[in-house]
């Protein structure tokens, strides 16, 4: 045990590009799947405003809102 040597790790044979390009071939759906969600999220976060946020039930849980 003392003597031997250890290998390189089997996940650092390659480079990270070489791996992203191996795997998008098999997880683009995936990928345009969360990036149109994100962008989607994205976009309904910046539009509120401040009367949105300050009429919200969620960001005020303690007001009554009838």
């Amino acid at each position: 045990m003392a003597g031997q040597k250890i290998g390189p790790h089997p996940l650092q044979l390659e480079s990270t590009w070489v791996s992203a390009a191996r795997n998008a071939k098999t997880l683009w759906p995936f990928l345009l799947g969360f990036g149109i969600t994100g962008t989607l999220l994205f976009q309904v976060a910046i539009s509120q405003t401040a009367d949105d946020i300050k009429n919200s039930p969620f960001s005020n849980p303690k007001e009554k809102h009838y």
